[in-house]
């Protein structure tokens, strides 16, 4: 559901205020529980999607999202901002012939509803050093699943808030960054330690990382591409 136009123009608050806790369990009772579940395969990172929608219609929401991060550890943000209907909710088998279970919503709600954002336990310390460079999407993934395996891991940012396209490039009304900060946070209760204003190849020398036992690169899209047009330059 969303909030009226009337509502909007006011503010730049998020629009759609998802599932309600009837809502979520109504829409989950609805799926089938496919035995080839097509909506697994769809899922970029394969998360058991008729495991986590079937808690839901049970009604054990931090089983669900339990079930969820076992394979995305940033479920409130990806419920939001996926392109569930390329994806997982594009191959549901339900939309063949009325519409398909809303996959994304019921990942949101699961993840707004859990009173504290608790984090898997990681796997014991392997005395192996990372380093990621970069704090959007990708680098925050690619922490967090390696704090799990026990590595040390230091995420070097170059601006001075972490989350990348999510906290500067996605507006709030699509994705509210309190929300954003609170899946960060998660992150970090996971042993990642995220250093912002560094500036790899000019605060930070490129040397330092190679003192790391692997590197990954997630630096992100950060120039836009240009119509070329005339004007598209001006004030406004």
């Amino acid at each position: 559901m969303d909030r009226t136009a009337e509502e909007r123009i006011r503010d730049f608050s998020e629009v759609d205020l998802g599932f309600t806790a009837e809502e979520a369990v109504a829409e989950a009772q609805r799926c089938i529980q496919c035995k080839k579940p097509k909506c697994v395969e769809g899922c970029p990172v394969g998360i058991d999607i008729p495991a986590f929608v079937k808690a839901i219609a049970e009604e054990d929401f931090k089983k669900a999202v339990t079930i969820i991060k076992q394979d995305n550890m940033l479920p409130a943000i990806c419920g939001r901002v996926c392109p569930q209907e390329t994806q997982c909710q594009g191959v549901c088998i339900l939309g063949k012939k009325g519409n398909p279970i809303s996959i994304g919503h019921l990942e949101r709600f699961v993840a707004d509803v859990e009173e504290k954002r608790e984090c898997p336990v990681p796997a014991e310390p392997s005395g192996k050093k990372v380093a990621v460079v970069g704090s959007g999407p990708a680098g925050l993934s690619a922490a967090a699943e390696l704090a799990r395996l026990g590595h040390a891991v230091t995420v070097f940012e170059s601006l001075h808030e972490a989350g990348g396209v999510l906290m500067y490039g996605i507006p709030a009304f699509r994705l509210p960054k309190d929300i954003v900060q609170a899946e960060i946070d998660a992150v970090k209760r996971l042993g990642v330690e995220i250093k912002t204003n560094h500036v790899v190849g000019r605060s930070v020398p490129v040397e330092e990382l190679l003192s790391y036992d692997a590197v990954f690169l997630g630096t992100g899209a950060g120039l836009p591409y240009f119509m070329g047009i005339e004007g598209e330059n001006l004030p406004g």
